[in-house]
């Protein structure tokens, strides 16, 4: 999927969401570069929410965030997988990170601890040290 077509149904996607969930959302931003985790040579992210700090501090502020999403990580892993979705992920991604935003309005953080035990999964697998019992957390 090229560049504008994939801001184009980012957008269309985004607009199928309630309002309601999307509080405190400031937007969809399309990134056109890959993304690539830190920790993990080769592996690209697909989204991220990022909280928008201006107002924390203040008592009565509410989280606020706005969400990423990375057309070069989509065509990435598109290259790699024949059968990629590109429908299917753009929406797994925008609800994920969506997912985060309400999981930190609310206080809680659970879809945080399940991101965490995947990396930690991550790390058993290559071999690194890991957090033992990481699989009961998430």
């Amino acid at each position: 999927m090229d560049y504008d077509s994939f801001v184009e149904r980012a957008a269309e996607v985004w607009e199928e969401i309630p309002d309601a969930l999307k509080a405190g959302v400031s937007g969809v931003w399309v990134e056109r570069e890959a993304s690539w985790d830190p920790e993990f040579e080769g592996v690209p992210l697909m989204g991220l929410c990022v909280p928008e700090e201006s107002l924390w501090g203040t008592e009565l502020a509410e989280v606020t965030s706005k969400v990423l999403v990375f057309h070069g990580s989509f065509v990435e892993v598109a290259s790699r997988e024949p059968s990629f979705d590109w429908e299917w992920e753009l929406t797994e991604t925008l609800t994920h990170e969506l997912e985060h935003h309400l999981d930190w309005r609310s206080g809680q953080d659970d879809l945080g601890l399940e991101d965490d035990g995947q990396r930690e999964n991550m790390l058993r697998r290559r071999g690194d040290p890991f957090v033992a019992g990481f699989h009961r957390v998430g």
